[in-house]
């Protein structure tokens, strides 16, 4: 349903052009083959990524059969479907783009004979996805690289199939919501078990210190036990927090000046200041693959947890140009004063930010940050009567889901929520849906964008329709 891209080429060997089809709605791509005779079979349907943009063809693995490779724009990455030679091809890899993918080509961009992906990005930019494959054998892409800000993030790196994205998209009259907790288990176990370990990434790095003449300084320690010291921002010490599977690690350094300033060290750059929120102090603490860093500083004039703010350092234009942004604190409904916020993680896609918010009489709310919602707690997205009170949020499942700590029945228990945006018809809030209100809704639902969902189900059906008639 719904096709958006369209290919010709022969997949079958047969002499004959066939046709491949990007279908945006269904997810998935068609394959009808050629008789030879301006006649084609009827189609063979392959599922791709979310809402497909554009297709191409070409051998990615080298073994002479033709390959397609899809943008999916809603989830942000590539798809690639290995041919068989047959017409037929193999279940899809998934690999990370950028946002929004709309339009992809295939050529070799660096000369080593394997066809790489180049992707046209919503977000502005352009990826290219390096083939790493030999003879016969796909061995996937080195992930993007953004044409934009190439003298600034330095070598390309390893990536694994991009995680599926956390549905975000915040279009007029839609809200943020979350799914009811899903009790994991008491929280100091779970969390250990669920969270990956910061200060190690996939290819055996780690990350330890030295000592020097002048003080304790941030290293990495390689799988064969070598060891990198990473140096300082101009003070005598430095501590490093976590690393990406790029070798790209960030935490704090003392300055020249005596003061704490949070950095980021990327192999082919050295360590960066990332700056300050206005204090002498900052951290990073996290880091996704794309190398965006979280962590926490003092506001100017404000000492200590009180004036603790959280962070977000990026290199994307989105909201700023490339620098660090003050995300918090959350604002508050009820009297109490703000006493203090970190950042805690920041999820692989849908650029999300968890942390912790304390009040000034010392409780504790989760919150989550988007760049179209701001700052939330994130106990005002969950069902009613949930019987949870999420105190912090400290990282991201695989499927984008949030995990972190909260109260259940009086225990402190790990839980997991998954966040995503829906719609509400009301756009004007005026406690009915009109006749203009009710077209667009129905746009929107038949264009298969989730944002549809009302009833949180997870599929888009009459049942939502229903929903949306009920509040006319």
């Amino acid at each position: 349903d719904g096709p958006r891209s369209v290919a010709l080429a022969d997949v079958d060997g047969d002499g004959d052009p066939d046709i491949v089809v990007a279908n945006r709605r269904s997810n998935d791509v068609s394959v009808l083959l050629g008789r030879g005779d301006g006649t084609f079979d009827v189609q063979q349907r392959f599922d791709a990524g979310n809402a497909l943009e554009s297709v191409a063809l070409a051998d990615v693995d080298g073994d002479g059969d033709l390959d397609m490779v899809v943008a999916n724009s809603f989830s942000d990455d590539v798809s690639v479907l290995l041919g068989r030679g047959d017409g037929t091809f193999d279940a899809q890899q998934r690999f990370d783009a950028s946002a929004g993918p709309q339009s992809v080509a295939l050529a070799d961009v660096d000369g080593d004979g394997d066809a790489d992906v180049v992707v046209a990005n919503s977000g502005g930019d352009v990826g290219v996805l390096l083939n790493r494959s030999r003879a016969g054998v796909h061995g996937g892409y080195l992930p993007k690289h953004q044409v934009a800000r190439a003298a600034a993030r330095g070598s390309l790196r390893r990536t694994e199939p991009k995680r599926p994205a956390v549905a975000l998209a915040m279009a007029a009259g839609s809200r943020l919501v979350a799914s009811a907790p899903t009790d994991l288990g008491p929280a100091d176990e779970a969390l250990a078990e669920l969270l990956p370990n910061p200060r190690q990434n996939a290819l055996g790095q780690s990350l330890g210190s030295v000592q020097t003449q002048s003080g304790e300084v941030a290293a990495i320690i390689e799988p064969d036990g070598s060891v990198t010291a990473l140096g300082t921002l101009g003070g005598d010490e430095s501590k490093a927090l976590a690393i990406n599977d790029a070798g790209q690690v960030v935490g704090w350094s003392e300055t020249a000046a005596g003061d704490i300033h949070a950095f980021r060290f990327t192999p082919a750059l050295g360590m960066e200041d990332l700056g300050t929120l206005g204090g002498p102090f900052t951290a990073a603490v996290a880091l996704n693959e794309d190398g965006e860093t979280v962590g926490f500083g003092e506001l100017a004039g404000e000492r200590g947890i009180g004036g603790e703010r959280p962070f977000l350092f990026t290199d994307e234009p989105f909201v700023l140009d490339r620098g660090m942004l003050n995300v918090g604190p959350l604002v508050l409904t009820d009297p109490r004063r703000v006493f203090g916020a970190r950042a805690l993680a920041i999820a692989e896609t849908g650029r999300m930010v968890a942390g912790v918010s304390r009040g000034e009489d010392g409780d504790q709310r989760a919150i989550v940050w988007t760049q179209a919602a701001g700052v939330v707690d994130l106990n005002d997205l969950l069902p009613a009567a949930s019987g949870w009170t999420l105190r912090t949020a400290e990282g991201f499942d695989a499927d984008g889901a949030v995990i972190g700590r909260g109260v259940l029945d009086g225990e402190e228990r790990a839980y997991r929520v998954l966040i995503r945006a829906i719609m509400d018809p009301d756009t004007d809030g005026d406690g009915r849906v009109d006749a203009g209100e009710m077209a667009a809704y129905i746009r929107a639902f038949t264009a298969g964008d989730m944002t549809g969902d009302l009833n949180r189900d997870g599929v888009l059906d009459e049942r939502d329709l229903q929903e949306a008639m009920r509040r006319r």
